[in-house]
C-alpha cells in the first residue's frame, strides 16, 4: 500500500503545444539568435528553423508521419540538432542510434522498434541488411521525391509519440521506451520554470542522444530562445571543457557525479574559476557527500541541481537544488529532490528494506501526466511496471521505479538504494543481467555475474565467468564477444575467470566473497625512455599502483572511457599537446604509446622547424630585395 504522497509544488499547465512549436515561438521572437554552435559552425534560429522544415518535408514526402519510427544516426554537430527536431516537425518519432555502438545492437533496436526510414549524416553507413531504399541521407539534396510538394502536420496530438530511447534490458536485451510529445513539452516547460532558464543563457551540451537526459539538455534551452553548444564526438577532457566553457561563456552545464568530479579537481588543481556559470547540474547516478564536497570547494556553485529519474518516467522527474544546505539531511548521497512539473510520487513501504526508521520510506512510484506510454512491444512488461494511480485521474498510471528512497524532515527525498540488482554507472542506466546473458552465450561458460567495485580510478564493473569445471573460459573471446555485442559504458572494465561462481547456503550469488580483479601484467619490464617513464607515473597515480611495466595494457589495468579522458588531460599538460583521446584506443600498450606520442611530437617539432625556416628564407629574400634596389 503506498504511502506518503507528494505534489509537485510548480504544477505546468497540460495541456500544451509541442516542443517544436514552442521553439517556432521562438524563431518569430528571435531569428537571428545564436541556437546552436559547434566550434565555427553557428545556426541562428532562423537557419535551424528553415534546415529543419526542409528536412521534415523531404521525411514527410518519404512516407514519415503519426507513430513513424525514424532511426537518427549523426555525429554531433549542428546537423544532429537539425535532424531530431525534423523528426519532431514531421509528426513522426525519433529513436537514436549512437555509431559508436557495436552493429549487432543497432541492428536489434532498428529491428526492435521498427523504423520505417534510417535518417544519417555525413560518413555514417547504415546496416547492410537495411532496405537502401528507406535511407534518408542529411547532407543529400534530392531523395528522389518531390519533398518541395510536401506539407508538414498542421498539429500533433499531445498522445502521439515522439521518441524511443532504448535501455537496458533485464531480461538480455535493451527495451524500447515510448515518449508522448505532451509528457515531453509538460517536462521541458516546467524545467525551463524550475532553472530560470533565459534567452542570454549559453547551455553545454554534453551527453549522447541515445541517454534520455540529453534531450531535455537541447529542448529545453531552445524552448526558452537560450543557445546550445556542443561537445565533440569523442569524450572531452576536463582540460577542454573547461576551456570550452571559457571560450563560449557557458552558463549552463550538467555531467555525471563523476565527470563533474574531474572538472572540479581540474580547477583547483590549476586555479582557475569559471564565473561565467550560474547552475552545474549532476544526475545519471547518486552523487556522494564526499563528491559533493570537493565540487562546492572547488567550484563554489551558485547553484548546484541533482536530477534524477528513470526514462520511464520523462527524463528528470525529481529535482534537488542547492539553494539551502540544511537540506541535505543525513543520507550518504545528495537528496533527489522533489516533484517537477505535473507530477506525483509516492512510497510503498511494503518494497523498503527492514532497516529501523522513524521517517517514511519505500519504493518510489511516480506519477502524474509526466510518465512514459510504456515499453514498446512490451505489453506485459509495462503492465508490470506501469500500474493504476490512484491518486491520477482515472485511467493514469505511475510508474514503480525500483528506487528504495526516505521522506526527508525539510522536504524531498534521499536516495537509499535499489529494491533489485540495476546498476547506474557514468549516468547511465545498466542492467547486469543483459551483461551477464552476453556472457554465457560464450564457449565453455555456464554461470556469470556483473557487479559494480570501487577502484582507485573510480566505480567500474567488473565481470565473473565461471566454467562449472576446471578448465577455466577464455577471457579474451568473451571479451571480444561483449565488444561485438555491447556499447563501450557495458563493456566491464575487469572480467575473472572461476571455475565455480561463489553461493551462499541458500544457493545465492555470494556477492562479497566474489574475488578482486588482478589485472593480467604481464612480465615486468621497466620503462627504458623518458616518455614512457613519464607515461608509466601518470598511469601510476591514475590506478593506485606502486608500478606500471612497459608491457602493461591501459584497459587491462582497469581504464575506462572516464578514466581515458583524464589521462588524455594530463598527456596534453606534461607531455604532448596534440594528444588525442584515439591515440590511447588504438595503442593501449604503454610502450606502444609511448612511441606514439614521441614520434608526434618529433612530428610536430619538425612541422615547426620547416615552419620557421621558411619564414626565415622569405625574410632574408625580403631583406635583400630591399638591399638591392638602387638609392
Amino acid at each position: 500500500m503506498a504511502t506518503q504522497t507528494a505534489l509537485s509544488a510548480h504544477p505546468t499547465p497540460i495541456p500544451a503545444a509541442p516542443v517544436h512549436d514552442l521553439i517556432r515561438e521562438r524563431v518569430r521572437e528571435r531569428p537571428d539568435a545564436p541556437a546552436v554552435i559547434d566550434g565555427a559552425q553557428r545556426l541562428t534560429y532562423a537557419e535551424l528553423d528553415a534546415a529543419s522544415d526542409a528536412l521534415a518535408a523531404r521525411l514527410v514526402a518519404r512516407g514519415a508521419g503519426p507513430e513513424t519510427p525514424v532511426g537518427v544516426t549523426v555525429r554531433r554537430s549542428t546537423g544532429l540538432f537539425v535532424a531530431l527536431l525534423a523528426v519532431l516537425k514531421a509528426g513522426a518519432a525519433f529513436v537514436p542510434l549512437d555509431a559508436a555502438y557495436p552493429r549487432e545492437r543497432l541492428d536489434y533496436i532498428a529491428a526492435d522498434a521498427g523504423i520505417a526510414l534510417w535518417l544519417v549524416g555525413p560518413g555514417v553507413d547504415v546496416s547492410p541488411g537495411f532496405d537502401a531504399a528507406r535511407v534518408v541521407r542529411l547532407d543529400a539534396t534530392d531523395d528522389g521525391a518531390p519533398a518541395a510538394a510536401a506539407r508538414l502536420p498542421a498539429a500533433v496530438h499531445e498522445r502521439q509519440l515522439a521518441y524511443l530511447i532504448y535501455t537496458s534490458g533485464s531480461t538480455g536485451a535493451p527495451k524500447g521506451v515510448a515518449v508522448e510529445h505532451g509528457p515531453l513539452s509538460m517536462h521541458c516547460r516546467a524545467i525551463v520554470e524550475r532553472y530560470g532558464i533565459v534567452e542570454r543563457d549559453v547551455v553545454l551540451h554534453f551527453a549522447s542522444v541515445n541517454f534520455d537526459g540529453a534531450h531535455e539538455g537541447w529542448l529545453a534551452p531552445l524552448v526558452a530562445g537560450a543557445a546550445i553548444v556542443v561537445s565533440g564526438d569523442a569524450l572531452w577532457d576536463a582540460a577542454q571543457t573547461v576551456d570550452a566553457i571559457r571560450r563560449e561563456a557557458i552558463t549552463a552545464v550538467a555531467f555525471p557525479p563523476s565527470y563533474l568530479r574531474q572538472v572540479a579537481e581540474w580547477c583547483a588543481e590549476h586555479d582557475i574559476r569559471l564565473p561565467s556559470v550560474r547552475s552545474y547540474t549532476t544526475g545519471g547516478e547518486a552523487m556522494s557527500r564526499e563528491t559533493h564536497a570537493v565540487i562546492d570547494a572547488a567550484l563554489a556553485p551558485p547553484r548546484l541541481v541533482n536530477g534524477y529519474g528513470p526514462t520511464e518516467t520523462v527524463i528528470t522527474p525529481l529535482l534537488w537544488t542547492s539553494h539551502d544546505p540544511s537540506g541535505l539531511g543525513d543520507s550518504a548521497y545528495l537528496p533527489i529532490g522533489t516533484p517537477v512539473g505535473a507530477r506525483h510520487v509516492a512510497l510503498d513501504p511494503a518494497a523498503g528494506d527492514d532497516t529501523p526508521s522513524d521517517r517514511p520510506r519505500g519504493e518510489l512510484l511516480i506519477g502524474g501526466y509526466g510518465v512514459a506510454r510504456g515499453y514498446h512491444r512490451r505489453p506485459a512488461l509495462t503492465a508490470e511496471r506501469f500500474e493504476p494511480d490512484p491518486d491520477g485521474a482515472p485511467g493514469a498510471r505511475r510508474y514503480r521505479s525500483g528506487d528504495l528512497v526516505e521522506a526527508l524532515p525539510a522536504g524531498g527525498y534521499a536516495y537509499l538504494g535499489r529494491t533489485d540488482d540495476q546498476i547506474k554507472l557514468r549516468g547511465l542506466r545498466i542492467e547486469p543481467g543483459e551483461i551477464e546473458r552476453c556472457l554465457l552465450g560464450c564457449d565453455g561458460v555456464r554461470e556469470a555475474a556483473v557487479v559494480v567495485r570501487d577502484t582507485p580510478a573510480g566505480r567500474q564493473l567488473v565481470g565473473y565467468l565461471a566454467s562449472g569445471r576446471a578448465a577455466l573460459p577464455d577471457v579474451d573471446a568473451a571479451r571480444e564477444r561483449l565488444r561485438a555485442s555491447l556499447p563501450p559504458h557495458m563493456v566491464p572494465s575487469s572480467l575473472v575467470a572461476l571455475a565455480a561462481l561463489p553461493r551462499l547456503p541458500n544457493g545465492k550469488l555470494d556477492r562479497l566473497a566474489l574475488p578482486a580483479p588482478v589485472a593480467p601484467r604481464a612480465a615486468y619490464r621497466a620503462p627504458s625512455t623518458d616518455v614512457e617513464r613519464a607515461l608509466a607515473a601518470l598511469w601510476q597515480a591514475l590506478f593506485g599502483v606502486e608500478q606500471v611495466g612497459a608491457d602493461d595494457h591501459f584497459f587491462e589495468l582497469g581504464g575506462d572511457s572516464l578514466s581515458a579522458a583524464s589521462l588524455q588531460a594530463r598527456i596534453r599538460e606534461s607531455l604532448h599537446p596534440e594528444f588525442e583521446l584515439a591515440a590511447l584506443f588504438d595503442t593501449p600498450r604503454l610502450a606502444d604509446l609511448a612511441a606514439r606520442i614521441a614520434r608526434e611530437r618529433g612530428a610536430a617539432q619538425d612541422a615547426e622547424a620547416d615552419a620557421l625556416a621558411e619564414i626565415d628564407a622569405l625574410l632574408n629574400a625580403e631583406e635583400s630585395a630591399t638591399h638591392a634596389v638602387p638609392r
